[in-house]
């Protein structure tokens, strides 16, 4: 047949009815439908075949064209080459971007509101090629990767993982061939329901005039907008299913109207037009069994007796449903989120957790961010690096371990652990036990919202310290810890936006041994040098006479570190004699102030935090036990067997101080 094309410029309207009607009746009943919605001296008309273009244009009075490749400004044609503008809207989009300059959640900002909207009006009505979905697809990535142009990039999550719903473990991007056939299911959906629509009338004249969209066959002369339309039914059918009222409009055949399938037609023209409400006894009003089986099998029959009210008449007339909304009508919205659980399975990520990590608190939405890719694996850790490049080191730039993952920078590093504790929170994140999911969901149930905000400005905090010292080469201290921290607390503009000292209240030094009331008093002290070699020293005198002495070779990456090892040496000496009051004399101030403290101990130099806080965790529980400072002149015994540890490699206590080596 022909089918006349009425174009407004490079606007076609497409005008299809069979060829019994004549041209007189087709162009008559065509002007009449579609008068009000052009304006004639804009038109061109373009018919294939070429035999009736001159009598149809000279009968409307349209000049006539030979090609029409668009409507309103959608390609028509669906070749590779006719979608080469959409790529070109993306790349001259993205020129005015500058992606390194854009945090990731300002990035997905801009792809979701700009570039996933680009091509939803093209998708609408045209089946875009897969190789241009694949190649916009790629620009998005380079973008949301932090890459423009050709360049390679490291994507650390893939892009099925990433178009996931928030509370599924993704950011909800759009997977845009599914988006493509969810939009183009809305004409299906209005096909099978009836819709009172030109385009459905005629679309029905053409391929359906004697059936439906469930069993209408595929011709070979369609066009590509129906081979389209035909490609995606089987994905429509499982979710539309008829709810019966009187079953007077539903066809026993041809519409799903129960969960099971028929497998032809009938050729008998009485059986086709069979009715639903034909099916059910009207002496019992139940369903006529004998009937069903002999119709649909035994199999189907008992899933209709099963799940299918019977029709009542005097009920509301039947209707198609879409079973996947409340409402029953097709959206695309939820049709895209079916097609999308179908396709992927059921997805097994905690729902909790993602909801605690994009809704819980008021924190910032680029910290947001970081969680997510703290969870994902999608941060640039040693240990990450070191699995995808076997030559890049896994070793932790901080605190030197030998494998920096996720778990190890937020709760295993010693780094971490001290600014943890340090911070009004108060958290010992050594204590806390399974996988990084099970940590941040147990931590996020307990905290509350300005707790939890806290916790992630930390956390995030303490990525920055990180790249500080892996980037910068500086090395990360408490002070620059706090300083990011108190940043994002004040741009999250809340109540818990609250400044906290690096340092306790000092305490002050014993002026001389005169002021010494206990009976055992422990002195001690710690020598260090750069690099790893160092050494402490002990002294216990009972009142005024020596009790036992202690000379050790000990390793430490820094000064404080080595004090603290000469204490808890002090300490573990005192337990072992069974002695239960005692008071600590150290010449370090720093050591001292952070002992004397109630609170978590806050240290300077975060690389002595293990011995630190075991200190303090003994002498909480040891309240006899006291930490004082004296002055260096009152310590040179202990300073002279620290050195001797470091110089001289000993391992010695006894009783009778040795000759010491000037």
């Amino acid at each position: 047949m022909s089918i006349p094309t009425i174009a407004r410029g490079n606007l076609p309207i497409y005008v299809l009815t069979r060829w019994r009607y004549g041209w007189p009746y087709l162009v008559s009943w065509g002007i009449q439908q579609i008068m009000h919605l052009v304006s004639w001296g804009m038109q061109q008309i373009m018919v294939t075949p070429q035999d009736d273009r001159e009598e149809i244009s000279s009968f409307l009075l349209v000049p006539n064209t030979s090609s029409c490749s668009s409507y309103l400004g959608a390609s028509i044609e669906t070749n590779r080459q006719s979608f080469d503008f959409l790529i070109d809207k993306f790349a001259n989009r993205l020129q005015m971007w500058q992606s390194r300059v854009l945090s990731h959640a300002g990035r997905l900002v801009l792809i979701r509101s700009v570039l996933q909207a680009l091509p939803i009006y093209y998708m609408a009505t045209s089946r875009i090629p897969k190789s241009v979905v694949t190649e916009i697809t790629s620009i998005i990535r380079r973008f949301f990767w932090g890459k423009t142009g050709q360049q390679r990039f490291l994507a650390y999550v893939a892009w099925d993982r990433i178009t996931e719903p928030l509370e599924e473990g993704g950011l909800g991007l759009r997977d845009l061939t599914t988006m493509n056939e969810a939009l183009l299911m809305k004409f299906l959906w209005r096909l099978a329901a009836g819709s009172e629509a030109l385009w459905v009338k005629l679309v029905k004249a053409k391929y359906m005039p004697r059936s439906d969209l469930w069993h209408s066959k595929r011709d070979y002369r369609c066009t590509q907008f129906w081979r389209n339309l035909m490609s995606l039914r089987d994905s429509l059918k499982p979710w539309v299913l008829w709810k019966l009222g009187n079953g007077e409009l539903c066809s026993a055949y041809a519409q799903p109207w129960f969960q099971g399938s028929v497998d032809c037609i009938p050729s008998d023209e009485s059986q086709r037009r069979l009715r639903v409400c034909d099916l059910v006894d009207a002496q019992s009003g139940s369903w006529d069994l004998d009937r069903l089986v002999l119709l649909f099998g035994y199999q189907n029959s008992m899933e209709i007796i099963a799940h299918v009210d019977v029709p009542v008449p005097g009920s509301p007339t039947d209707r198609l449903v879409f079973n996947q909304t409340s409402n029953g009508v097709y959206s695309v919205k939820v049709g895209y989120s079916t097609l999308k659980k179908h396709r992927n399975g059921l997805n097994s990520g905690n729902k909790e957790l993602w909801g605690f990590i994009w809704n819980k608190g008021e924190v910032l939405p680029r910290i947001r961010m970081f969680l997510w890719k703290l969870l994902q694996g999608a941060l640039p850790l040693a240990a990450i690096l070191h699995r995808r490049f076997p030559s890049h080191s896994s070793v932790c730039a901080t605190c030197g371990s030998p494998d920096e993952d996720a778990m190890h920078l937020l709760c295993r590093c010693q780094f971490s652990r001290a600014c943890f504790l340090a911070s009004p929170l108060a958290l010992r994140t050594d204590e806390l036990q399974g996988s990084l999911a099970e940590v941040i969901l147990l931590v996020a149930r307990r905290l509350d919202d300005e707790q939890w905000m806290l916790f992630a400005n930390s956390a995030w905090a303490l990525w920055r310290c990180r790249n500080d010292r892996s980037y910068a080469g500086k090395q990360p201290y408490f002070q620059q810890f706090v300083k990011y921290l108190n940043s994002a607390n004040w741009e999250s503009r809340t109540g818990a936006a609250r400044r906290f000292c690096a340092l306790p209240s000092r305490a002050q030094p014993v002026a001389s041994m005169s002021e010494i009331e206990n009976d055992y008093n422990c002195f001690l002290d710690g020598s260090w040098m750069a690099g790893w070699q160092g050494g402490v020293g002990v002294v216990l005198w009972y009142k005024e006479e020596l009790m036992v002495y202690k000379s050790k070779a000990a390793k430490g990456c820094c000064a404080l570190q080595m004090e603290a090892v000469a204490l808890k040496e002090a300490i573990t000496l005192v337990l072992g004699l069974g002695i239960t009051v005692c008071s600590f004399y150290s010449d370090c101030l720093e050591l001292v102030n952070i002992c004397s403290t109630n609170a978590p101990p806050i240290n300077s130099d975060w690389r002595a935090f293990d011995e630190i806080l075991e200190i303090w965790s003994c002498l909480q529980e040891n309240n006899s036990f006291l930490c004082l400072h004296v002055q260096r002149s009152h310590n040179e015994l202990a300073d002279n067997l620290a050195k001797n540890g470091r110089l001289n490699g000993w391992d010695y206590s006894g009783y009778t101080l040795p000759c010491f080596k000037q």
